[in-house]
């Protein structure tokens, strides 16, 4: 039996799937068949509060989960997320139809995380307020290699990226790798939405290990959702996010193992 037809006869557990799919032809017409009006006992939706922030234009298929509310009025409803505001919460049950949903919180704050703010340098030349960043990453780098703390840096366009990873190559040299010097076997990479799904993938299962060999990571904001590194430790950020969710999710990659 192929998965279109165990989906078809309901012969599944669990049903994992992005809004573009839930809401083709094909998908729908199965999610509005008798059992699967008979057979589905909840609709879960993980990382809720990006409905609100890409359905308005990048990703409008997000505004029409609110329908499954009303196609499966007698199953339960989950909505999950760790950076919703009081208005996020307010404008999300709207667009889910959920009428006065039990709302569960939990205190976000996480004693073992330090947030320091400093000064960065007035832009003399494109990327010289960047250089007071960059440079003692660098140079930490090169000198602590494997016992670096694993760090994520955050940057705010793949041309600032694409300076800070110049910068860090040339700094480093046969340095940056350990082993046979090929991409796979550097201490630091880049992740954007721009990069080869192989080396984003290769990049995920490394920052997944208890002891990656990978140290450093220049991103912009597609390395958000669905990470969970326990051996990160440092989040830096060149300029504040346009958004306090954005921020707050992008923090909380660190310190997943209380250090």
């Amino acid at each position: 039996m192929t998965d279109m037809e165990m989906i078809k006869s309901g012969d599944i557990e669990i049903l994992y799937s992005h809004p573009e799919a839930m809401f083709t032809p094909v998908l729908s017409r199965i999610l509005h068949s008798k059992v699967f009006q008979q057979k589905v006992c909840c609709i879960a939706v993980d990382e809720v509060h990006i409905i609100e922030e890409w359905g308005e234009d990048f990703r409008p298929k997000f505004k029409q989960i609110g329908e499954l509310t009303a196609l499966f009025s007698n199953a339960a409803h989950l909505a999950v997320t760790a950076t919703a505001t009081p208005s996020c919460i307010q404008s999300l049950s709207k667009i889910l139809q959920y009428i006065n949903p039990t709302i569960i919180k939990v205190n976000p704050d996480r004693p073992n995380l330090f947030i320091e703010i400093k000064t960065r340098l007035s832009n003399f030349r494109k990327f010289s307020k960047y250089d007071d960043i960059v440079v003692p990453l660098a140079q930490e780098l090169k000198t602590k290699r494997v016992k670096f703390p694993l760090t994520i840096v955050y940057v705010e366009s793949l041309e600032a990226l694409g300076c800070f990873y110049q910068f860090i190559n040339y700094e480093l040299k046969e340095e940056q790798y350990i082993g046979e010097a090929i991409p796979e076997n550097r201490i630091f990479g880049q992740f954007h939405k721009d990069y080869t799904s192989q080396m984003k993938q290769h990049i995920m299962f490394e920052l997944r290990k208890e002891e990656p060999e990978l140290m450093l990571v220049l991103a912009t904001v597609a390395l958000r959702m669905g990470l969970d590194a326990p051996a990160i430790t440092r989040i830096i950020h060149c300029r504040p996010p346009t958004t306090f969710e954005t921020y707050f999710e992008e923090v909380g990659r660190a310190g997943r193992k209380g250090q």
